[in-house]
């Protein structure tokens, strides 16, 4: 009996044992799917040696789950959003979730938020703003040195935000190795990158003579804040007050030109708020618009390059000739003795008007200048040529004409001239193993060649068909140029109208107007 009465209470102890496991794992089991519930996926993915890709999740004490964490002990929203993570570094937010139109896709407290303000208030900011101070970039100022100065707390409320920024920012240009700036030979970038990096110097010592605590952070720290700031900038109307601000984990949104979201701060949730704007569906990426830009810009301000980019700019300079025998009649008129304009392949651009109208008048005659003075010059004591009429030459004499397409073919060749190879050899390279820089450079000085070789193919084109006699000349428009083409609308417009007995230069062979 005694046994019996043993074993009974060995019995009991047991079940007991194993109804203590068991709620025990239902209660990890629980807490795990609250957990799962709560926190946006982080997942980061990795490629195995024959291609495979697994997901892997972050461990809990990576800086990426303690900036989760820190947002959402704040208030922020993002339930339907992951994070995702590639060998290559790319990183991106996705949609766990379908996410309707009009839904908001995160929220972000107005705490977590810095702003222009929070940034005049720190000690290097309240110097700032005694006196007025002649800065390249005010603004940026601002926020670089308010992130230098709370990186350098030992306590920051931002620190979880610091620690997921990146550690540097080698796609920039402004940190390439000389190496890397052998790429872009010829391309304006080199310029580009010298005068962004004295505008950054002589904003970081104009800026220290008044606040000599600036010089606790090196030039190099000086830097990195400028372009942590410039490359995730929001502006934003915060209760009435327009401020520009930076946006934890809305700055992790990647370009794209027509983005399914857009972004505000919402008075009634004291948050930046990101809103779908069309239905998202689940594991699509979820993106930003930095706004239509070229590549120049892209990679200069962040850091990357837009492919096939229908954006792309070259900034074309005119300057007088000084030897012109009007020359200083011509500085007068112009105010100045180069414009730049920056065009695209399009000629419909007013940008590429502006620029033929300028380059009618750089070469235009003495007699050409008295007739267009007649024709457009405003009126007052004397009848003149206003600066902002220049830009406004319309084609008048197919000599003019013909002489201005001279000009720009010439700065055209000479610019291309620059460039240590073609495009056909920039399309072969980017079919080899280049670095992401080395492959961000050669289509950079593409796209811009592909601009300036355009307008060069348009002139040879235009100087061709003025070379013809005027009745070959017709025939070949009306044969060839049906509309259709890039250059059609000037060839049909300007071109055949200047070789008709009707056209723009009888006004001009009237012997009254000259």
């Amino acid at each position: 009996t005694q046994s019996t009465w043993g074993e009974m209470k060995m019995a009991r102890l047991l079940f007991f044992c194993f109804v203590l496991i068991f709620v025990c794992c239902v209660s990890v089991a629980r807490s795990e799917v609250e957990q799962a519930d709560r926190d946006p996926l982080l997942i980061h993915i990795d490629v195995d040696a024959v291609g495979t890709a697994t997901q892997k999740s972050f461990p809990s004490v990576d800086p990426l789950h303690t900036f989760i964490h820190w947002l959402q002990d704040g208030g922020a929203s993002f339930s339907k959003l992951d994070i995702l993570t590639k060998p290559d570094g790319y990183r991106g937010a996705f949609a766990n979730k379908n996410i309707k139109k009009n839904e908001h896709v995160m929220r972000i407290p107005q705490q977590h938020l810095m702003s222009l303000e929070k940034g005049r208030a720190t000690p290097i900011g309240r110097r700032m703003f005694r006196k007025p101070l002649q800065l390249i970039g005010p603004k940026h100022s601002t926020l670089a040195q308010l992130v230098l100065t709370e990186r350098n707390k030992t306590n920051s409320f931002y620190q979880p935000y610091f620690d997921i920024l990146p550690k540097n920012y080698s796609t920039f240009p402004i940190f390439f190795s000389e190496e890397e700036l052998n790429w872009l030979q010829g391309s304006p970038m080199l310029q580009a990158r010298e005068d962004r990096l004295a505008d950054l110097r002589h904003d970081y010592e104009t800026i220290a003579k008044v606040a000599p605590a600036l010089k606790e952070f090196s030039f190099e720290d000086w830097k990195w804040a400028r372009v942590s700031v410039s490359s995730r900038l929001f502006a934003a109307n915060i209760h009435g007050v327009e401020t520009d601000i930076l946006a934890p984990l809305a700055d992790m949104l990647n370009h794209k030109t027509l983005p399914a979201t857009i972004w505000y701060f919402s008075d009634e949730h004291d948050a930046f708020v990101v809103e779908a704007v069309e239905d998202i569906p689940a594991h699509a990426e979820i993106f930003d618009g930095y706004g239509r830009k070229c590549n120049h810009r892209f990679l200069l301000n962040y850091g990357f390059i837009n492919q096939n980019n229908p954006d792309n700019e070259f900034k074309i300079a005119i300057e007088l000739n000084a030897a012109d025998p009007i020359y200083e009649t011509k500085r007068k008129y112009a105010q100045t003795t180069v414009r730049e304009f920056s065009v695209s392949k399009s000629i419909s651009q007013n940008q590429f008007q502006d620029l033929l109208s300028y380059c009618r008048f750089v070469v235009a005659t003495e007699e050409e200048i008295d007739y267009l003075v007649q024709l457009i010059g405003s009126s007052g004591k004397k009848t003149r040529l206003s600066a902002n009429q220049i830009q406004e030459v319309p084609p008048f004499h197919m000599d003019n004409e013909m002489r201005a397409w001279q000009l720009l073919s010439q700065w055209l060749d000479n610019r291309l001239a620059q460039y240590n190879n073609t495009i056909e050899v920039d399309e072969h390279l980017l079919q080899t193993n280049l670095t992401l820089n080395q492959r961000n450079c050669v289509q950079l000085r593409m796209g811009e060649k592909e601009v300036l070789t355009f307008f060069s193919n348009m002139s040879d084109i235009v100087q061709n068909l003025f070379e013809l006699p005027i009745h070959e000349l017709r025939e070949v428009v009306s044969a060839q140029y049906n509309g259709s083409g890039p250059y059609d609308l000037y060839i049909k417009g300007v071109v055949l109208d200047l070789a008709s007995p009707q056209g723009f230069e009888d006004d001009f062979a009237d012997d009254d107007l000259l």
